[in-house]
């Protein structure tokens, strides 16, 4: 949960208390400015996919295709992958990225950055 400095005594265990509803066995972290340190969230040793797979939201994902709604149409959200032969011109690449878009954002994979 991040922020947690800025909300208020009641909105900090109303949130605890969603996150508690979604999944009571959760390990909840706490942070502002999204701390944390990796081994908290990396090799936890925490999933279990037998435990996971009789969840009833597990099923439904799986066998409730019927019913699915992709995210791109529920949230509005949509991406492309770009390749050419042409080798990216990594000053007119961040040129562009640095040009508005009006209701959407950006990302990029470190293949853009060259790393």
């Amino acid at each position: 949960m991040n922020k947690v400095v800025d909300a208020t005594p009641a909105q900090h265990e109303a949130a605890r208390a969603i996150i508690h509803a979604l999944n009571p066995d959760a390990r909840l972290i706490e942070t502002d400015y999204s701390r944390v340190s990796p081994d908290q969230i990396f090799d936890t040793g925490l999933f279990d996919f037998e435990r996971a797979h009789q969840h009833p939201m597990w099923f439904k994902e799986l066998y409730g295709f019927d019913d699915h709604v992709p995210e791109d149409a529920e949230y509005g959200v949509t991406s492309f992958v770009w390749e050419a032969r042409r080798p990216l011109i990594p000053e007119r690449f961040n040129e562009f990225l640095q040009t508005p878009l009006p209701g959407g954002s950006r990302s990029c994979s470190s293949a853009c950055s060259g790393r």
